[in-house]
């Protein structure tokens, strides 16, 4: 982490501490993740940029991770197939995986309050 702690801001601390977050950062597999959607035509946010992108990769353990991500100006739906997320081990959704039942989680619904966040940074 290259950040001042002073300065830090409450929705960067929810991050930053937010063990399913680590555990996929710190992945004994180690392989990145990869891009598998990336529109540009979003809602602007205030500094007048715009994306939703969704990027996808395979943990230790055969886990799939996939992040879905909105970087525009409102609220949005965001989707992925299975055919997409696993695009990169066989193309045109001819991969094994596309076939199998998956269990989903939300890892960021868990992270910390803002408010304990902000609590924190004020002790």
């Amino acid at each position: 982490m290259g950040d001042d702690l002073h300065t830090l801001s409450p929705t960067a601390l929810t991050i930053l501490n937010h063990p399913a977050a680590i555990a996929v950062n710190q992945d004994p597999k180690g392989r990145s993740v990869y891009l598998v959607h990336h529109e540009k035509d979003a809602a602007l946010d205030i500094f007048g940029l715009s994306s939703i992108q969704v990027w996808t990769g395979t943990l230790y353990g055969g886990d799939q991770i996939v992040f879905l991500l909105n970087a525009g100006g409102k609220d949005t739906k965001i989707s992925a197939s299975l055919e997409e997320i696993f695009t990169h081990d066989r193309p045109e959704g001819s991969a094994p995986q596309v076939k199998e039942e998956w269990e989903v989680y939300d890892l960021w619904a868990k992270r910390m309050d803002n408010d304990v966040a902000k609590k924190i940074l004020d002790a």
